[in-house]
């Protein structure tokens, strides 16, 4: 139902501007490329600008795909997002690509 999706983004108290960085990975070097990261990133940022009750101006945007999406690029973005934002901002950071798992025992005891 398109009521219940639109409460997921309804907003509890008013924000100020919206924020996003969207990065999107599907050509990689050493691991399985993957057919749509990047595309969907692409349609999220589409969908940010476009199609949300509380659009996201397309400078407030910041889109790294493939290539452009360097931990260089996604330190700059991120550096763009803290020194812009302000008190109620909103900010969103989108991922779409291959994960990885961390493991941590931390029941050990360091002593």
């Amino acid at each position: 139902n398109s009521a219940t999706i639109w409460a997921q983004f309804t907003p509890i108290r008013p924000f100020g501007t919206t924020r996003a960085i969207v990065v999107g990975v599907s050509d990689y070097a050493q691991i399985t490329d993957l057919d749509y990261a990047h595309k969907d990133a692409e349609i999220f940022a589409t969908f940010l600008a476009e199609e949300t009750r509380w659009k996201v101006a397309p400078e407030n945007i910041q889109l790294l795909t493939n290539a452009e999406a360097t931990m260089g690029s996604f330190e700059k973005a991120m550096k763009w997002l803290v020194s812009e934002s302000q008190a109620n901002d909103r900010a969103i950071i989108y991922f779409s690509g291959h994960g990885d798992v961390e493991k941590s025992d931390c029941s050990r005891d360091t002593d």
